[in-house]
């Protein structure tokens, strides 16, 4: 997985595009709820938190500029902890299989560096999280810092000719708390949050990832058919939070929306807004025929033959794409190749919801209406 370049170019930009979306959140939050004086999101705390951004990527990027000009493969160190990979290093050497002899341990060194591509693309996608985690990690303690200052000058606890020096002092030395804050927003915007911790059914994954890491010989197994758990939980799970009244499901989410925490409750309805406008937008086309989800119309029906994919490939449908009609043709673009994670999987969601509830609202007294909707839901 790891050695097809596609995976590091979706890798990429799915984090940038999960950022933007994580800034828009924000956007909308402090333009239409904020009011730090209460404790909530503080009002503009969305430019602080770009600016927090920028001066994140002007540093690395100058730092990898350095490392470039002299000769080196640039670097990027990040002091959170957490990763995608979740195979364990050193397997393929010979001091992990107790070979003694010289020649031989070379060689079988050299077989694995071979094998493992020297765990270059590893290191690649390591490199790449660590960037948007310090994107995010940099984003978020400015926010933090912008929204206490905000809040201390309008109690009337901080002179306003003193804001920006104390705002300076905050997120050069920031608190125990507001940087492990900031460290769960650079791990939530990777995907990297530590499954058993989210706080929802999705911890579930932990269990999976348990009887992984404890089976043995057949952890190859295991391996190969689940290489990755924790990061396409977390992407599902980030996707869920924003699909309307299904959100309701996540025992964390509602604990923000419906908590004490002012701060907590702002971003879940803004997460509601988003997910709504969004999820609203597709099913509408969907309607008119512009996007296509997985149809779950097709192969739910008892009486086809065939797969569902053999179905989608003789009718000519579409899987995850917006259909644009133009001169006699349909010309389809295909939200996985262009959108990645989550957009991609939050398309076909939304897609896939319409088609179903167009299908419950057709001759709708059928018993047979009733069965096939129910197969589209599982």
């Amino acid at each position: 997985i790891l050695s097809n370049p596609l995976t590091h170019v979706r890798n990429t930009a799915g984090n940038w595009i999960t950022q933007g979306i994580i800034q828009a959140e924000r956007n909308i939050a402090s333009t239409f709820m904020g009011d730090a004086q209460r404790g909530g999101i503080a009002e503009y705390e969305n430019i602080a938190r770009a600016f927090g951004k920028t001066q994140a990527y002007t540093e690395m990027w100058a730092a990898i500029s350095k490392s470039l000009k002299q000769g080196k493969l640039p670097s990027i160190d990040s002091q959170i902890s957490g990763n995608k990979v979740e195979i364990r290093p050193a397997k393929f050497t010979a001091a992990n299989f107790n070979i003694e002899n010289k020649a031989a341990a070379n060689f079988f060194d050299f077989g694995g560096k071979l094998l493992t591509l020297n765990r270059i693309p590893t290191k690649f996608l390591t490199q790449a999280d660590n960037y948007f985690k310090n994107l995010e990690y940099r984003a978020e303690l400015y926010a933090i810092a912008y929204r206490d200052t905000v809040r201390l000058v309008r109690d009337g606890k901080l002179a306003k000719d003193k804001a920006a020096e104390y705002l300076a002092d905050l997120v050069v030395n920031p608190p125990k708390s507001m940087t492990e804050q900031a460290f769960e927003a650079a791990k939530y915007s990777t995907f990297q949050t530590k499954l058993g911790t989210r706080g929802d059914f999705l911890d579930l994954g932990a269990k999976l990832q348990g009887l992984k890491s404890q089976s043995g010989p057949a952890q190859f197994f295991f391996n190969y058919y689940l290489p990755f758990i924790q990061t396409p939980t977390n992407v599902a799970g980030f996707v869920l939070e924003r699909f309307p009244v299904a959100n309701l499901a996540l025992k964390s989410y509602r604990q923000d929306l419906l908590g004490k925490d002012p701060v907590a409750r702002q971003q879940a309805m803004a997460k509601m807004m988003l997910g709504t406008a969004f999820f609203t937008t597709v099913m509408g086309m969907t309607y008119g025929g512009y996007a296509t989800g997985t149809s779950p119309e097709l192969g739910t029906d008892f009486k086809l033959k065939g797969s569902k994919y053999a179905m989608q490939k003789t009718l000519g449908y579409g899987k995850g794409t917006i259909n644009i009609p133009y001169g006699g043709e349909i010309y389809r673009i295909n939200m996985q190749n262009v959108a990645f994670d989550p957009v991609a999987m939050a398309f076909k969601q939304a897609a896939d919801l319409s088609a179903i509830m167009q299908m419950g609202f057709k001759d709708n007294d059928q018993r047979d209406d009733f069965v096939r909707i129910l197969t589209s839901f599982i």
